[in-house]
């Protein structure tokens, strides 16, 4: 099967590494500076959209009006992305986006529990790497509110409770 990848920026690099140690055969689109990535054939959009058996997009697959494409120099018109793909299926993070443009079936797999939860561990070490580069103290011993108590804000004070720090969470509900 032949997967497409169109955009995004260079988490969807590492998805269409994780498609190919699956033993997907692989394309990307999007990524105007690449030269080489290994077994994964770099194209344009129209050649991904012609040769794909499935297309996968961005989690946040819009960008007023035009494909998330923040490595390619030419924007593409949402609408002429979903026209070329055809009724082929589409996996992004936010189907709601692209359903009035698609011909074919949109699968959400931002709607999966596993995916959320990873995504937002993700972010949490993200905001730990920031919060450390830019801070000129240390996290330990510090006193850090956090505001929110979602699954970014769970994942987060983990991390930084873990981190020695003294966390309060500031939230809606109890």
């Amino acid at each position: 099967m032949k997967t497409a990848i169109f955009g995004g920026d260079k988490r969807m690099l590492f998805a269409a590494k994780a498609f190919v140690e699956t033993g997907h055969e692989v394309c990307i689109a999007g990524f105007d500076d690449m030269i080489s990535l290994c077994e994964i054939q770099i194209c344009t959009p129209s050649e991904a959209a012609h040769l794909c058996d499935i297309a996968v997009l961005p989690v946040r697959p819009l960008s007023g009006g035009f494909l998330n494409t923040p490595f390619s120099r030419e924007k593409l018109p949402i609408a002429e992305l979903m026209r070329m793909i055809g009724k082929k299926p589409v996996y992004t993070g936010c189907a709601d986006q692209l359903r009035s443009y698609a011909l074919g079936e949109v699968h959400d797999y931002a709607a999966r529990e596993d995916f959320v939860w990873q995504n937002a561990q993700l972010t949490a070490e993200g905001a730990v790497g920031l919060l450390v580069s830019g801070y000129e103290g240390s996290v330990y011993g510090s006193e850090i509110l956090i505001t929110g108590f979602g699954r970014i804000g769970k994942c987060l004070s983990k991390l930084l409770t873990a981190m020695g720090a003294h966390v309060a969470v500031a939230a809606r509900k109890p």
